[in-house]
């Protein structure tokens, strides 16, 4: 996700988020040296490390989602509300323009006889 993205949805950008992702990318282009960096550093330690940071990344998306989710709602209402007014607006209007017409027609036979 874009910084610009982040903004819209009032977010600040997480810099220990960035470089945890940046760091799981060159991690994931680079395997042979993962393997050795396992053996070498001890890999309980590291795979803590990234399960934490998992954690925290999962927290952090499960938020992005849930104020996904929020936007959408808002959306789908205000746009239901909107939808449904017009017609009903349309629909009355084009009701009070037949009404007129046929008052009118009805107004003129009754002056006539």
């Amino acid at each position: 996700m874009n910084n610009s993205s982040r903004m819209i949805l009032g977010l600040e950008p997480n810099a220990k988020l960035e470089n945890v992702l940046l760091h799981e990318t060159m991690q994931s282009h680079d395997l042979s040296s993962n393997a050795d960096d396992e053996t070498v550093g001890g890999g309980d330690d590291s795979k803590n490390h990234r399960n934490e940071d998992n954690e925290v990344i999962a927290r952090n998306e499960g938020r992005i989602v849930a104020v996904w989710r929020v936007v959408v709602l808002l959306v789908l209402v205000a746009s239901a509300v909107v939808v449904s007014t017009a017609l009903y607006k349309y629909g009355t209007s084009q009701e009070e323009k037949q009404f007129k017409d046929r008052f009118q027609s009805d107004a003129n036979k009754v002056h006539e006889a």
